[in-house]
């Protein structure tokens, strides 16, 4: 099988309900890419992706971290920091951050995606407004309101 149709039949499992097997395949997708030299480009992103998301839902955070930290890796390298896939990583390391309470780097990932959101969507593109509201309901909740300078939004 190729990496498309293993992170395909992952995704299957998972939905399924086998979360060990989707994770396995995954990660033979992964190998493969890598065996043809494609481990650092755009078609890794999507198993990158959906193996950070798995772990997510496994509440396993030191693994979706790992594979979070090498899926930015791939997307500053492929897109650059500006790009609305780069915004989709920083925006999931923002929620793993906010999750293991890490709130200073929870902030950060969600203003460099916001940054990228603005530049590759515009400003009044809903991603960008959901991400607002998502930073700022974070902002109340954590207490740093004050280190989000969200008024020139308004």
């Amino acid at each position: 099988m190729g990496w498309k149709e293993l992170n395909h039949q992952a995704s299957k499992e998972a939905r399924e309900g086998d979360p060990k097997k989707a994770e396995e395949l995954w990660r033979e997708a992964l190998r493969e890419l890598v065996q043809k030299g494609n481990s650092g480009r755009e078609d890794s992103l999507l198993v990158y992706y959906n193996l950070f998301r798995h772990y997510l839902l496994l509440d396993d955070l030191k693994r979706a971290e790992k594979v979070g930290q090498q899926q930015l890796d791939v997307s500053l390298r492929v897109h650059g920091k500006l790009h609305g896939v780069t915004a989709k990583v920083h925006s999931g390391l923002g929620e793993l951050y906010e999750r293991q309470f890490k709130y200073e780097d929870a902030l950060e990932h969600y203003r460099l995606a916001l940054a990228a959101w603005e530049h590759s969507m515009g400003p009044e593109h809903i991603k960008t407004g959901e991400l607002l509201h998502r930073m700022s309901l974070f902002a109340c909740v954590t207490g740093l309101s004050k280190k989000l300078y969200l008024w020139h939004h308004c």
